[in-house]
Protein backbone atom coordinates (compact mmCIF):
# COMPACT_ATOMS: atom_id res chain seq x y z
CA UNK A 1 0.00 0.00 0.00
CA UNK A 2 1.35 3.39 -0.93
CA UNK A 3 0.93 6.21 1.55
CA UNK A 4 2.13 8.99 -0.75
CA UNK A 5 -0.11 11.98 -0.23
CA UNK A 6 -1.48 10.72 3.09
CA UNK A 7 -1.75 13.30 5.87
CA UNK A 8 -0.33 13.21 9.39
CA UNK A 9 -2.88 12.98 12.21
CA UNK A 10 -0.50 12.15 15.07
CA UNK A 11 3.21 12.26 15.88
CA UNK A 12 4.53 9.94 18.57
CA UNK A 13 7.97 9.31 20.00
CA UNK A 14 7.90 5.52 19.90
CA UNK A 15 6.68 2.72 17.67
CA UNK A 16 4.54 1.10 20.38
CA UNK A 17 2.42 4.23 20.79
CA UNK A 18 2.23 4.82 17.05
CA UNK A 19 1.07 1.25 16.47
CA UNK A 20 -1.59 1.62 19.16
CA UNK A 21 -2.96 4.77 17.52
CA UNK A 22 -2.89 3.12 14.11
CA UNK A 23 -4.80 0.10 15.45
CA UNK A 24 -7.35 2.36 17.13
CA UNK A 25 -8.05 4.16 13.86
CA UNK A 26 -8.22 0.94 11.85
CA UNK A 27 -10.63 -0.55 14.41
CA UNK A 28 -12.87 2.46 13.74
CA UNK A 29 -12.71 1.85 9.99
CA UNK A 30 -10.11 4.51 9.15
CA UNK A 31 -7.23 3.40 6.89
CA UNK A 32 -4.00 4.30 8.70
CA UNK A 33 -0.28 3.66 8.44
CA UNK A 34 2.91 4.56 10.27
CA UNK A 35 5.79 6.55 8.80
CA UNK A 36 9.02 7.36 10.58
CA UNK A 37 11.83 9.80 10.07
CA UNK A 38 15.38 8.58 9.79
CA UNK A 39 16.60 6.30 12.52
CA UNK A 40 19.60 6.65 14.75
CA UNK A 41 21.28 3.39 15.73
CA UNK A 42 18.18 1.45 14.74
CA UNK A 43 15.70 3.43 16.82
CA UNK A 44 13.22 5.78 15.19
CA UNK A 45 13.31 9.36 16.42
CA UNK A 46 9.59 9.81 15.88
CA UNK A 47 6.69 8.15 14.12
CA UNK A 48 3.80 9.72 12.28
CA UNK A 49 0.40 8.12 11.97
CA UNK A 50 -0.96 9.02 8.53
CA UNK A 51 -4.33 8.61 6.84
CA UNK A 52 -5.71 9.33 3.36
CA UNK A 53 -6.75 12.99 2.97
CA UNK A 54 -10.45 12.10 2.87
CA UNK A 55 -10.16 10.49 6.32
CA UNK A 56 -8.29 13.25 8.18
CA UNK A 57 -11.34 14.81 9.83
CA UNK A 58 -12.73 11.45 11.01
CA UNK A 59 -9.33 10.38 12.35
CA UNK A 60 -8.97 13.64 14.28
CA UNK A 61 -12.47 13.22 15.73
CA UNK A 62 -11.65 9.70 16.90
CA UNK A 63 -8.38 10.78 18.50
CA UNK A 64 -10.02 13.75 20.23
CA UNK A 65 -12.90 11.61 21.52
CA UNK A 66 -10.60 8.93 22.87
CA UNK A 67 -7.80 10.98 24.45
CA UNK A 68 -5.85 7.73 24.65
CA UNK A 69 -3.88 7.16 27.87
CA UNK A 70 -0.38 5.67 27.96
CA UNK A 71 -1.79 2.48 29.53
CA UNK A 72 -4.33 2.13 26.74
CA UNK A 73 -1.66 2.73 24.11
CA UNK A 74 0.38 -0.11 25.59
CA UNK A 75 -2.65 -2.43 25.74
CA UNK A 76 -3.68 -1.64 22.17
CA UNK A 77 -0.15 -2.06 20.85
CA UNK A 78 0.37 -5.44 22.47
CA UNK A 79 -3.09 -6.84 21.69
CA UNK A 80 -2.95 -9.17 18.71
CA UNK A 81 0.79 -8.55 18.46
CA UNK A 82 1.10 -11.20 15.77
CA UNK A 83 -1.16 -9.21 13.43
CA UNK A 84 1.12 -6.92 11.45
CA UNK A 85 -1.85 -5.12 9.87
CA UNK A 86 -1.37 -2.66 7.05
CA UNK A 87 0.71 -0.16 8.90
CA UNK A 88 4.28 -1.29 8.71
CA UNK A 89 7.01 -0.53 11.20
CA UNK A 90 8.88 2.60 12.09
Amino acid sequence: MTTAGWKRVATLLDTVSAEAVRRLLVAEGVPAAIRSDSSLLGEARSCEVVVPPAWVQRAQEILEERQVSEAELERLATRDAGDSGAGGQC
